[in-house]
């Protein structure tokens, strides 16, 4: 169910990889599915955690790997235009020859997941 998910993201998922990812993708899929599920729990006009199991304790532990992800995707944002690159290792951010090429629709996207993540967080620093 929604909440033993909840339990093996937080056990279970880590950002400190040598692996080089989709800025977009990224965003979209793992950044903005954390956040959603945060939004899910937080928010008392969902009701969710009244179907919570007794041992269930949420303190924003998805908010912090939304938080840790979004800290390794902005090496991304270092391009000489300021438009992000396509993909970022999140280990090592922008891997040397990288392209400087990417859509408009890509680079747009963004700020849905990252302007959220600022107002949830008090990080200013991803609007």
């Amino acid at each position: 169910d929604f909440f033993d998910a909840v339990h093996r993201i937080v056990e279970n998922v880590h950002f400190d990889r040598d692996v080089t990812v989709s800025l977009f993708e990224t965003n979209i899929r793992v950044l903005g599915g954390l956040l959603s599920a945060h939004l899910l729990i937080t928010d008392p006009s969902t009701g969710a955690l009244e179907h919570a199991p007794p041992a269930f304790a949420y303190d924003d532990q998805l908010l912090d790997l939304a938080l840790e992800l979004a800290y390794r995707l902005l090496p991304a944002f270092s391009s000489p235009t300021g438009i992000p690159y396509h993909r970022v290792n999140l280990r090592r951010g922008v891997e040397p020859g990288e392209t400087a090429q990417t859509c408009t629709a890509a680079a747009g996207t963004l700020l849905l997941e990252f302007g959220l993540l600022s107002r949830l967080s008090g990080e200013r620093r991803f609007e």
